[in-house]
């Protein structure tokens, strides 16, 4: 059964609206030609929709799940066609995790999360796929399949003992360069895209940060990526993850005063394999050059503890802790979880924008043409700019809706825990991000009968009367 507890409910949504009113700048009419005040309603009633609803986000779900009109069903359709900025909106939030002391610091850093989804195709006309490999632990699936590959970067929140990752943005990194070619710019790799929204969280949240990534992410475009961000003020350093059998070099002799030629670039070839500690627990560092043309120096870690096999962790940061940098490294399996809870309950990838101006996409295709080099015509690709644009806003929207819900667990969880009698069993651990979406669901029924005197209620229905309350007969 649902056992309210008096002031908990209340609590809650206290919360969840004073988070909203930070982000209320990004809605500011110098940078739309829209009215304040009506994007921000339509913004909040939209996160109130994500946050009560456990499962695919809808237009239509959205308005039964509010009580809505019927006549708010096209307003709710188009509020990702309108021109708010979506990175903004991401750094904003980034910006507040970091404001209410929710992040995790290491050695005086944030640690920022990076790594990629894909996202099958749901759609014939769905704009941003690309032919991408799928893995599978049977041949009951596809190798290969349409698909959306997203970016995904999370701020790694909570006390020691129950760290998550909380994801700050999202956005398709692979399957757009046509876009790129039509604005006449050149196309990036997937992963210096993911690594530059990372960037961008970092020079939000201002604080010195670590940025944890697989080994797909020691290339040196990401290394680039990492050293301009360090022109530019923005303190990050990278730890990934190197091959076992990757190659590097020792650093160069001095170049004897006098003889002749151009200095040496590097020193003796070494393979990280012959570097293994043999028999020994603790890490070892060595400082070493991966690529004589990489911006930076990179700081190789190896250890072979028996428990995760002989791993080799590179660096940036010269300075870091061996052991540290191994600890750091497997904590961006946290990421992992968070993205599996984006994808389910959430919906954050889920396909709600397609446009008829994208060629129609067939699973029997067997090479990797891009669906995007036939478009022609200045109408055609504008409109798929439009698709892919809302399409990057409904995914940041729905990962600041969800982390406004970790962070409601994180801040409420054993008080809802005590409230939640409607399930059979209360959970020993932190409260899931089903439980509290659940929770608020319930509990959105009472706030709407009895605080009608709520700002965020009177955003959502203008209607209510705060003298005798809201019949649900006048919202349905």
């Amino acid at each position: 059964m649902y056992h309210h507890v008096p002031g908990v409910a209340m609590g809650l949504w206290k919360f969840f609206w004073a988070v909203l009113c930070r982000l209320e700048p990004i809605f500011d009419k110098r940078a739309i030609k829209i009215g304040r005040s009506k994007m921000f309603k339509m913004f909040a009633t939209v996160m109130t929709a994500f946050v009560i609803q456990c499962g695919r986000w809808s237009p239509s779900l959205a308005v039964r799940s509010l009580y809505l009109k019927e006549s708010r069903y096209s307003a709710v359709c188009r509020f990702f066609d309108s021109p708010f900025d979506a990175s903004r909106l991401s750094s904003e939030m980034a910006r507040v995790l970091a404001g209410m002391g929710m992040a995790h610091m290491v050695n005086g850093r944030v640690v920022i999360i990076a790594d990629e989804s894909i996202n099958p195709m749901e759609a014939r006309k769905q704009p941003g796929v690309h032919y991408e490999h799928q893995e599978s632990s049977s041949n009951s699936k596809r190798t290969k399949v349409w698909a959306q590959r997203y970016g995904v970067v999370a701020v790694l929140c909570g006390d020691p003992g129950n760290l998550s990752a909380v994801i700050v943005d999202a956005g398709i990194v692979r399957g757009l360069d046509a876009l790129d070619e039509w604005e006449g710019q050149e196309s990036e790799p997937d992963t210096v895209l993911s690594a530059r929204m990372a960037v961008q969280a970092a020079k939000a949240i201002g604080e010195p940060a670590y940025l944890l990534a697989d080994r797909a992410y020691l290339t040196v475009a990401v290394l680039d990526v990492i050293a301009e961000a360090k022109a530019d003020g923005t303190d990050i350093e990278i730890i990934t993850r190197a091959k076992s059998n990757c190659a590097a070099y020792q650093y160069p002799e001095p170049q004897p005063k006098g003889k002749p030629g151009p200095k040496p670039k590097k020193g003796g070839h070494v393979k990280l394999w012959d570097l293994f500690p043999e028999g020994e627990l603790e890490p070892t560092s060595h400082h070493l050059l991966w690529n004589p043309d990489s911006p930076a120096p990179v700081h190789f870690v190896l250890c072979d503890d028996g428990e995760h096999g002989s791993t080799a962790i590179a660096t940036t940061d010269p300075g870091l802790d061996a052991r540290l940098a191994v600890e750091l490294y497997f904590l961006r399996s946290k990421i992992e979880v968070a993205i599996k809870t984006a994808k389910e309950p959430a919906g954050m990838m889920a396909c709600r924008f397609w446009s008829f101006s994208q060629p129609r996409l067939s699973h029997k295709v067997a090479d990797r043409v891009d669906p995007l080099a036939s478009v022609d015509g200045s109408d055609a690709r504008e409109k798929i700019f439009l698709k892919a644009a809302a399409q990057r806003r409904f995914a940041v929207c729905c990962a600041v809706a969800l982390a406004i819900v970790q962070m409601l667990c994180s801040q409420f969880g054993e008080q809802v825990k005590q409230a939640a009698m409607f399930q059979r069993t209360v959970p020993e651990g932190p409260i899931r991000e089903e439980a509290m979406m659940d929770y608020l669901g319930r509990s959105y029924l009472e706030l709407l009968a009895l605080e009608t005197d709520f700002e965020l209620m009177s955003i959502i229905h203008p209607q209510l009367n705060s003298k005798f309350g809201l019949s649900l007969l006048d919202v349905a």
